[in-house]
């Protein structure tokens, strides 16, 4: 026997009834579990009719009308929602939507812009106050920090302090502050309306990550929506998703969102051994790798830094490794590099690149300007030009992995450019909001300023997210003149000093994003089994003695209820 409850009410079934029912892994597809068409009665069936009413009306909007419905049959069980297909004068067609799936088909956030919502302001400072009140770490309870950044379009300081202990202004000023990602996203879901469940997010290193988005003091727009693209809900929670490499569930129906980290999902599954299979194997090879989500190729949008092209260079990798210097310890190659600097005389550093096995990590070692800056000889790492020397990480931000046969994601959500500026000032946050500022002392109100721009609704001046992590405690020893984010292991101070850090925004070879499972993703497995419950396909299978993933399984469904034959697609597992 089956049962198909709409609204809370049993649905009458015509008496040749059957449907097709596909649950898939949302690794694999982005959805769950989903029925195709499903034909009910509504000619001389008042009960159907008390369910969707007199719906074949010429005027009634069936794509906006979403009904929860409820799947019974013998060991099966399903919750999710209901929508129209086709109406016809004698029956309704509609479709069961599970879960993601049905995340996917509603667009209750499609229209609504993360830089158009309320999201607060920093509050007014004081000048004669303290910056570092203003650097408070996530674990202390701040909501947001205020940390030095650098327009790139005019060169000008925000947040600008002096002496590592003031601010550089002569009165009170709203700043162009940088709020902790967790608390950005949380503000979203209430203004949404949403009660959120973040607690595997709150557990992690990702929740000391600060949005760095923010816009010039002179434009006198503090609020923190301002500075976000002009995203959908829908299209920060993907970027969100494949940023941390996790899942956000959105239920629409109970109005929540919750997170889980993909590792996490992954492990909670069972094993499934299958042992009733049918003598129907079908094997098929494809050039192309699937499209589950550890085969797919994720890299990071440009960031615009001007260093960018340190930050993945693959091609470089690949064509001088053989000829790197190797070394065992960071220790080995801050100790050459300044025995390389005692020899060079304020010449060009050799042409070498250096591998650190301690860190699987490649350098170079690079002059960068200062030009202006006088700085005492004997400090060590400063030319006789005002140039200084560094050891430069390079290819820390490359894709995930390389595969030419793998689909690509781009994250939007993007290490924010740390740069270095000069030895007075070191490294600093540096944007590019598109537009330069004037300093002037014209006096202009708000409405004057705001006019001027015009109207930005419409539009915003990021296209991503900039992201690092801010965790003051690192710095409390090191006191750059400008504190700022951290977005890898290697912080180099100059040749004399080295720190690490203990997490990083890396795609490769980060313990939060190292895959559970790896599969062979161009050898396709259709099998069909026996099986009086449906599996969950993201269960790991046992199949003559191998280790599969799923992708979907498929079933029929009757009067008589779930059918016993199932049709599956896998991936071997080769770990």
């Amino acid at each position: 026997m089956i049962d198909l409850i709409i609204n809370g009410k049993e649905a009458v079934l015509p008496k040749e009834f059957s449907f097709e029912y596909i649950a898939e892994n949302r690794a694999f597809t982005e959805a769950d579990d989903y029925s195709l068409n499903i034909e009910l009665p509504l000619a001389g069936c008042p009960q159907n009719i008390g369910i969707f009413g007199h719906i074949n009306r010429f005027d009634s909007d069936t794509d906006t009308i979403v009904y929860t419905c409820e799947i019974r049959a013998l060991n099966f069980y399903r919750y999710g929602s209901l929508t129209i297909t086709d109406i016809s004068e004698n029956s309704i067609k509609v479709q069961f939507l599970g879960d993601k799936s049905a995340q996917n088909f509603l667009s209750t956030f499609d229209d609504i812009y993360i830089n158009e919502l309320n999201l607060g302001s920093p509050n007014s400072i004081a000048h004669n106050s303290f910056p570092r009140n203003y650097r408070n770490g996530f674990d202390s309870g701040a909501e947001y920090v205020v940390l030095p950044w650098c327009n790139n379009a005019s060169g000008i300081i925000q947040n600008d302090i002096v002496g590592g202990c003031e601010w550089a202004y002569t009165e009170a000023f709203t700043p162009a502050a940088q709020m902790y990602l967790l608390h950005l996203t949380e503000y979203i879901c209430e203004q949404l309306g949403y009660k959120w469940d973040f607690s595997e997010w709150y557990d992690s290193c990702y929740r000391h990550l600060i949005v760095c988005n923010a816009l010039p003091l002179s434009w006198k727009q503090p609020d923190f929506a301002k500075a976000l693209p002009r995203w959908s809900v829908t299209e920060f929670f993907e970027q969100l998703g494949l940023f941390l490499y996790g899942e956000f569930d959105i239920n629409h129906d109970k109005k929540t969102i919750s997170f889980s980290f993909y590792r996490n999902i992954a492990l909670n599954y069972p094993i499934v051994k299958l042992d009733n299979i049918l003598n129907e194997i079908s094997v098929e090879i494809s050039k192309e790798t699937c499209s589950y989500r550890d085969s797919r190729v994720l890299k990071y949008a440009n960031n615009g830094a001007v260093t960018e092209h340190f930050y993945a260079c693959d091609w470089y990798i690949s064509q001088f490794k053989d000829k790197a210097v190797s070394l065992d310890k960071m220790e080995s190659l801050m100790d050459r590099a300044r025995e390389i600097y005692l020899k060079l005389d304020g010449q060009t550093p050799p042409n070498s690149l250096y591998y650190v096995a301690e860190y699987d990590c490649y350098f170079i070692l690079s002059w960068r300007s200062a030009t202006g800056i006088s700085v005492p000889s004997d400090i060590g790492y400063v030319t006789q030009d005002g140039n200084s020397y560094h050891i430069v990480p390079i290819n820390r931000f490359a894709p995930s992995h390389t595969d030419e046969d793998a689909e690509e994601d781009e994250i939007k959500i993007v290490p924010v450019p740390i740069e270095f500026t000069d030895e007075s000032h070191q490294f600093c946050i540096f944007l590019n909001p598109g537009a330069e500022e004037i300093e002037s002392s014209e006096v202009k109100t708000i409405p004057e300023i705001q006019l001027a721009e015009g109207d930005k609704s419409k539009t915003s001046t990021y296209e991503n997210i900039y992201v690092g992590f801010w965790e003051p405690d690192f710095f409390e020893l090191i006191e750059p003149p400008y504190p700022h984010p951290l977005v890898d292991y290697h912080y180099f101070q100059n040749i004399l000093y080295y720190h690490h850090y203990d997490n990083t925004l890396c795609l490769r070879n980060n313990p939060l994003r190292q895959s559970v499972h790896n599969i062979d993703g161009k050898t396709k497995y259709t099998i069909k089994f026996l099986s009086t419950e449906l599996p969950n396909p993201r269960s790991v299978f046992v199949i003559e003695g191998k280790k599969y993933l799923c992708e979907s399984i498929s079933t029929t469904f009757t009067h008589n209820g779930m059918s016993d034959v199932h049709k599956g697609v896998f991936y071997r597992i080769i770990d």
